[in-house]
């Protein structure tokens, strides 16, 4: 889970009492097994689980307002259930975002309401929460999130080319210019830029890699060895 992701769900947890956070870490489990059933993969899982969390938050604090929603405009009736809210947001986010687990969450939704008692309190619950999830899937609708683009391997030095074994395409290389959750821009806070191919520490830097990246390396320590493997083969 990102920092991002965190933020949304830690904002949640110090809105709502013990029972109604209770109802957001059940839904945030039926999420991460869902993308987990699915390898949805790591890119695509924060922008799921950024979006379901947005959604959460906002349909709370319509019911109690403790905190800055993230898009104004939303209210809830007089009474209105947390919890229902919570799973109706949940669940309709993630159908739109995960359908192929829609029977899935179909089973979770209902055992969540099953749990319900004051029925009417529920039904103005979901009613904001549906909302809530509607909203938040219009916002990033355009986020750029579906708009692949096809990465040409570089021919300068320090441009991008497909590496050994495979020689695999630059993978979303579109994914800088998603529309960001909070930043005014991708570029807002952007590192320096990398060292010149040809400068002397860039060069000490390949020749580290080398001596201790290579198949046959002398240099290179168990621990190392496994770190590159985890990194590499997941």
């Amino acid at each position: 889970m990102n920092r991002q992701i965190a933020a949304f769900l830690f904002s949640i947890l110090l809105v709502v009492p013990l029972a109604r956070a209770g109802e957001v870490a059940r839904w945030n489990r039926v999420m991460t097994t869902a993308a987990a059933a699915e390898q949805t993969d790591p890119l695509t899982e924060s922008r799921v689980f950024s979006i379901v969390h947005a959604a959460i938050h906002d349909a709370l604090n319509a019911i109690e307002r403790r905190n800055e929603p993230y898009r104004e405009g939303l209210s809830a009736a007089s009474g209105a259930l947390p919890e229902a809210a919570v799973a109706a947001a949940a669940h309709a986010a993630l159908v739109q975002l995960l359908p192929v687990r829609k029977a899935d969450f179909e089973v979770e939704l209902a055992e969540a309401l099953e749990q319900m008692k004051d029925k009417r309190a529920a039904a103005d619950g979901m009613r904001v929460g549906k909302q809530a999830a509607a909203r938040m899937i219009a916002l990033r609708r355009d986020d750029g999130a579906n708009r692949p683009i096809a990465q040409a391997a570089g021919t300068k030095p320090g441009a991008y080319r497909p590496t050994p074994p495979d020689f695999t395409p630059a993978w979303f290389a579109h994914w800088g210019k998603v529309k960001p959750f909070v930043l005014t821009s991708s570029a807002q806070f952007r590192p320096v830029q990398p060292l010149a191919p040809a400068s002397a520490r860039a060069r000490a830097d390949i020749e580290e890699v080398r001596a201790i990246g290579g198949k046959a390396s002398a240099l290179r320590t168990a621990e190392q060895g496994e770190i590159s493997r985890f990194w590499y083969d997941g």
